[in-house]
């Protein structure tokens, strides 16, 4: 490999190109279908902008995946806690209803079910990566952000003040981050962590396709329920946001199990 194929392979938009074609090639075989690619977004009020690599929609029209594509040559490893071994399909996600022109983070619940976990330690050629999976997904969830209020002004603007069919009143939208890097769970008791070294002292790694990303992350659409009063506790927990993340190799089998609703 010459040093411009070096560049353009770290650039990361060869994986991108690649997960779009094979969309393209494996779109009879799934609900999805690419709507749009390298759409530019800006957010009026803090100026952030940048593009989002690819946008799904579902046959029903009433879903879209934002998809982001990182190329990572490394490991990102998800600490799961004893309590938190099962897996789940809950999936906090932002979801639009044209009837009452509300937004709202709803939990609703999708397979394939998955690990969910709050906390990624990003490695690189076996040393901590600076890159934070917080900083990523919030990025992505202020682009998802901006996506659906303009499909929604767009949409509401063909409406002209008419009700929508029925079963299209309302649309969800899915961040999807869609990697090369590998993603391992880390299974541990806190109770075998010895204070004294401040180590983890026996543990159990598990490679998987894809899991669930859960935690406060950056986004201006706030509450599920605007109306009402939340207490502190309950406050911070409707900052959570779920972003999926997904191995680009197992993409496809991801979209082909992908189902649910609120």
């Amino acid at each position: 490999m010459n040093k411009s194929e070096k560049i353009i392979n770290e650039s990361g938009y060869p994986l991108q190109i690649f997960i779009e074609d094979l969309i393209e090639e494996n779109k009879k075989e799934t609900i999805w279908k690419i709507q749009v690619s390298e759409h530019r977004w800006i957010n009026d009020q803090t100026k952030d902008e940048g593009f989002i690599d690819l946008v799904l929609r579902n046959t029903n029209d009433n879903f879209r995946m934002i998809i982001e594509c990182k190329r990572i040559i490394g490991k990102w490893n998800f600490l799961i806690p004893k309590k938190n071994f099962s897996d789940t399909g809950d999936l906090k996600i932002l979801s639009m209803n044209y009837n009452s022109k509300e937004y709202k983070w709803p939990i609703g619940h999708f397979t394939p079910n998955s690990y969910e976990s709050s906390f990624c330690v990003m490695e690189n050629g076996e040393k901590k990566d600076s890159r934070t999976l917080e900083k990523i997904s919030s990025e992505l969830l202020l682009s998802l952000e901006y996506f659906a209020k303009s499909e929604t002004e767009f949409k509401v603007s063909l409406l002209n003040d008419n009700p929508p069919i029925f079963g299209q009143e309302f649309k969800a939208y899915i961040p999807i981050i869609i990697t090369t890097a590998d993603l391992q769970v880390y299974k541990f008791d806190p109770k075998d962590f010895d204070v004294k070294i401040g180590e983890i002292t026996e543990g159990e790694f598990e490679t998987v396709p894809f899991i669930r990303f859960r935690k406060n992350l950056s986004s201006h659409i706030k509450y599920t329920d605007i109306k009402k009063k939340y207490d502190f506790s309950e406050l911070n927990k409707e900052y959570d946001r779920s972003v999926f993340i997904v191995h680009a190799e197992y993409f496809i089998e991801f979209l082909k199990y992908f189902r649910g609703g609120f």
